[in-house]
């Protein structure tokens, strides 16, 4: 018996360790790779982000938009709004936040950062195809200025745009009122993607440019793109 005690005590001395005083490996959290979308320039594009392993994905990556953009992109999503609650039914999310008025770039960003996943197909009935204006791949994109911003006027806008015979409308509106109907001639079209340009003389106050190819049928608005804007 007494040597079977010596033989602990010299183990304890030479810093053995009894199995309740062993150490476990490290381990890592699993991890989600999801898609958050963010502007670049005006242009809606994805973030690729990692979150800790959830079946709550929805409610993830809405969290990630809602802690802002990183750096070199901007959100349109203004700071401080909270998330409520998501509920999914039927491939129909409806998220609620506080506060819950958007404007069309923020519902754009909310849109595509949902229906990523297999079981959303739309929010609150909005689709993809309702914000396609805001991706790169719009067949008219506003590169600039910025949407929502305040300018000065004249107001230069430019982008890109893919239609036909590279003829693209726009109808100006200051203050609820239409102004005119301008014209533009890209630098390609018919299924070329080129470039344009062009100069707006603006009142003081809330303006929009809405962008779209005159059909060539009916001269009816196709492919519409919305800029909101104050001028100051």
């Amino acid at each position: 018996m007494t040597i079977l005690v010596l033989t602990a005590s010299l183990l304890a001395g030479c810093g053995g360790k009894t199995p309740s005083q062993s150490t476990l490996p490290a381990t890592t959290a699993p991890q989600l790779t999801l898609k958050v979308y963010f502007y670049r320039g005006n242009a809606l594009v994805p973030v690729t982000v990692k979150v800790p392993e959830t079946r709550a994905v929805a409610t993830a990556a809405l969290s990630v938009l809602l802690e802002g953009a990183p750096s070199g992109y901007t959100s349109a999503i203004p700071q401080g709004v909270g998330l409520n609650s998501v509920a999914i039914s039927h491939g129909e999310a409806s998220p609620r936040f506080s506060p819950s008025t958007f404007t069309h770039a923020a519902e754009g960003q909310i849109v595509y950062t949902l229906t990523q996943f297999p079981t959303i197909t739309s929010v609150d009935g909005s689709t993809r195809a309702d914000f396609v204006d805001l991706t790169p791949q719009a067949l008219i994109f506003v590169a600039q200025p910025a949407r929502d911003s305040t300018v000065s006027s004249p107001v230069h806008a430019s982008g890109t745009a893919d239609v036909f015979e590279a003829t693209i409308a726009v109808d100006v509106w200051s203050g609820g009122k239409k102004l005119r109907t301008q014209t533009i001639t890209a630098t390609a079209g018919s299924g070329q993607r080129g470039t344009w340009s062009a100069t707006f003389d603006l009142p003081p106050g809330p303006a929009r440019l809405v962008f779209y190819e005159p059909s060539a049928e009916n001269g009816e608005p196709l492919h519409e793109t919305e800029l909101d804007l104050t001028v100051k």
